[in-house]
């Protein structure tokens, strides 16, 4: 039988907890107050790094899908405020000019059951389509069925997001998409990957999204107007060979961020299973607190780069712990 609010409440006041002495206190609040700043510091750390490496990458794309691989082309007025000049044996055509087909996704309601799994807004990831584990429907039309190189496009979002596109990879499962998406196929004559690249560098996605039509939180932008846009058109093996440049030039990159985010995963987990060796008693810090170099705190400075604790403190936080311990600041 499930317990009342006000009989959780006092089953809750009722728990015992465990009490160290004032001094045993503060000395915790000292330390893990220490700890805190140095794992935050190094996560803004990562993060920065993730943010740089992923205007790197960013750079390299948007300069090889609007100037293509060779740095002494010639270029040419293309027209089009977003993108300057073009090589001049390139094409500047609207997009839907590049399709075989544009189409809007399902509306029907999804359940858990049936076989074919359904597309929205948070499977378009960094570019590609992640496959849902969850949200399927029995049947739809055939032609709703998503195929490898489809294209997938955002058309309603926040007026952050609006506009993304993904590509799809996925051979082994049936899948659909939502209807605030829209299916790009691309004409034989053209490289899917390559246009995935090109719609989603940062000038053409900026430029997109300045067409989208805002309302409240959310933000639309229909096939008709985002078909109209244009864009610089290599030939298609060219299109190709700028397709597998931007994968080898981006893929130490990606690795690099995919390692950076590893490490902050691990170091919100040393934090989280070291606050519960040390309010647990499992972990004397009182010696450790002691040592600890004094924060300013009207700078705000953290203590100098060269002061660090024991190397017991690295040793014994490794320590076995309650995962859902909690209660340290949220990163910056």
């Amino acid at each position: 039988m499930a317990l009342s609010i006000a009989a959780f409440r006092q089953a809750f006041l009722d728990m015992p907890v465990l009490v160290p002495s004032a001094d045993e206190q503060s000395a915790i609040v000292r330390f893990l107050d220490y700890m805190d700043r140095r794992i935050r510091r190094y996560i803004r750390a990562k993060k920065k790094l993730i943010g740089l490496l992923n205007e790197q990458k960013q750079a390299i794309v948007h300069r090889a899908v609007t100037r293509g691989l060779d740095p002494n082309v010639r270029l040419k007025p293309s027209g089009v405020e977003w993108l300057g000049g073009v090589p001049e044996h390139w094409e500047v055509r609207p997009l839907k000019q590049l399709l075989a087909r544009m189409d809007y996704g399902t509306s029907a309601n999804l359940g858990r059951e049936g076989r074919i799994r359904v597309l929205t807004m948070g499977h378009i990831q960094d570019g590609e389509v992640i496959p849902p584990e969850h949200g399927s429907l029995s049947e739809v039309p055939p032609a709703l069925l998503v195929k490898k190189d489809d294209l997938m496009f955002n058309r309603t979002n926040s007026p952050e997001l609006v506009g993304k596109v993904g590509i799809f990879r996925d051979t082994t499962k049936d899948v659909s998409f939502a209807s605030y998406l829209v299916r790009l196929r691309t004409k034989a004559e053209h490289d899917p990957q390559w246009l995935n690249y090109l719609l989603n560098s940062t000038r053409f996605w900026a430029y997109a999204r300045s067409q989208a039509l805002v309302s409240l939180h959310q933000a639309n932008l229909n096939s008709t107007r985002y078909g109209q846009m244009l864009l610089p058109v290599p030939p298609e093996a060219e299109q190709r060979r700028i397709a597998e440049f931007i994968a080898s030039a981006v893929l130490h990159i990606r690795n690099s961020v995919l390692s950076a985010e590893r490490e902050i995963a691990l170091l919100r987990e040393y934090r989280t299973r070291l606050i519960a060796d040390v309010v647990t008693g499992k972990f004397d810090v009182r010696e450790a607190a002691a040592r600890l170099p004094e924060f300013d705190l009207e700078s705000g400075e953290d203590e100098p780069d060269g002061a660090d604790f024991s190397d017991r403190a690295d040793q014994e936080g490794e320590s076995g712990a309650d995962d859902g311990a909690h209660g340290m600041e949220k990163d910056a």
